[in-house]
């Protein structure tokens, strides 16, 4: 027997911490292009800046210090509306989270992250999905995540950090190299930069699935909660759902939402040693697809104002085609 999940909530209920969020999004961008043009036209001599005070380490941090905290405050008081709206069957979900303790873990998080130059980030991000899932209970049961940053990190420089370094440093060595080499070299030079912006590309990808399977691991009741999907498989599919979005403009990005989220979904499970339930979804695909692209239109076309109506109706309609259902065959849970 399938249990679906529902989430009632409204627009008008997420719009103060959404709104908050876009505009302080929007402050952000600006200050950055203001910093941008201030330290051109320093560098261009036009103007002077007694301590240059636009671009500045101290006060660029100081500004990525606050949209942090804005931000993740904003996204506590979302998450605590959306997850005490859910449910699943006829059992509801509730939340602990306290402003107070949550705050603390931000600002903490946010500092070391500044200080460490991103390093903490991981560790950071791990302990807020630990905090709300701790704080989450069903059936009588809290939930826990089991995400460790060690691991986070390490996927994190392997991923990504070593493609884009290898890229960077390679850069000013090609032009160089077809200058002072035979001309027949010049392709292979083309070759071998090709090559490692592809190895960057797939780095990436491969780091959206192993993020999304790094965060699925969850425990409740004694049970897991884990993805169980093929590595290979898994990045060869969101590969190939990034190319169809290159190749169609973005036009095909609302579909590759809607995949992505069934993919994953369909292959998350639940069960101590072995699996006993899984997840699934429900997938109406052009008419979805529409109702996603309209979605986004209204939030690009009202400079993001539209965005909390747009995560209530979007949310609201996913989770009301997920549901949770028993396995009656015996697999085995991931490791």
């Amino acid at each position: 027997m399938r249990d679906y999940f529902a989430l009632q909530v409204k627009g008008k209920e997420l719009f103060p911490a959404v709104i908050i969020c876009v505009l302080t999004g929007w402050l952000y961008v600006g200050y950055d292009f203001l910093s941008a043009w201030w330290f051109g036209q320093e560098q261009a001599g036009e103007i002077e800046v007694n301590g240059r005070l636009f671009t500045s380490w101290g006060i660029d941090l100081a500004v990525s210090g606050i949209y942090g905290i804005v931000s993740c405050l904003s996204i506590f008081f979302i998450l605590r509306r959306m997850v005490d709206s859910l449910s699943c069957g006829e059992e509801r979900f509730e939340t602990d989270y306290r402003l107070r303790d949550f705050s603390f873990l931000v600002i903490k998080g946010i500092l070391l992250s500044l200080i460490t130059f991103g390093i903490y980030w991981p560790w950071f991000y791990a302990a807020m999905l630990r905090y709300f899932a701790r704080n989450t209970l069903y059936k009588y049961n809290y939930f826990d995540f089991g995400g460790r940053g060690m691991a986070l990190f390490g996927l994190i420089t392997l991923l990504v950090i070593l493609p884009v370094g290898i890229l960077v440093l390679s850069m000013p060595y090609f032009p160089l190299s077809a200058l002072f080499m035979p001309h027949g070299t010049t392709s292979m030079l083309l070759f071998w930069s090709s090559l490692i912006t592809i190895l960057v590309v797939v780095g990436c990808v491969a780091m959206m699935f192993m993020a999304v399977r790094w965060t699925i691991d969850f425990s409740w009741n004694d049970r897991r909660i884990v993805l169980k999907a093929p590595v290979v498989g898994g990045i060869a599919f969101l590969l190939g759902q990034c190319i169809l979005c290159v190749l169609t403009f973005g036009f095909y990005l609302p579909m590759m939402q809607l995949r992505a989220y069934r993919y994953f979904v369909n292959r998350t499970v639940i069960g101590h040693d072995q699996v006993e339930k899984r997840f699934g979804f429900t997938l109406d695909t052009w008419s979805d697809y529409g109702f996603m692209l309209g979605q986004m239109l209204l939030v690009l076309v009202t400079l993001g104002i539209y965005t909390p109506w747009a995560i209530a109706r979007v949310s609201s309609r996913l989770i009301s085609r997920t549901f949770v259902e028993p396995v009656e065959e015996g697999i085995a849970m991931p490791a």
